[in-house]
This record gives structure tokens, C-alpha cells and sequence, in this order.
């Protein structure tokens, strides 16, 4: 996942991410299971200062 990043001071940020996610599964001689799909996001980054 990758965004970017509005930070209000030096120390918060507030994150917006995106990302794509593919999966495969694939048990020999019973099934194949695919799954695709966009994920988003929203959090906050907090950088602790000396």
C-alpha cells in the first residue's frame, strides 16, 4: 500500500493509502482459488520527538 502523507506539524500526519492485493490458491488435483482487489486506507503517522 502507498499514499501520501498531509502532515499538520512536524510531528502528525494524516496517511491515505491504496493498494491492490492478488491471491492464489491451488490444491493439486481438487481446486484453484483466485481473489483480486483494491484495498484503501486512512490513518494517522505520530513521530515522537526528543
Amino acid at each position: 500500500m502507498a499514499g501520501p502523507v498531509i502532515f499538520f506539524n512536524t510531528s502528525v500526519g494524516l496517511e491515505f493509502l491504496l493498494g491492490y492485493s492478488s491471491s492464489i490458491e491451488d490444491i493439486k488435483d481438487r481446486y484453484k482459488n483466485s481473489i483480486q482487489g483494491f484495498q484503501i486506507g486512512i490513518g494517522f503517522q505520530i513521530h515522537l520527538e526528543k
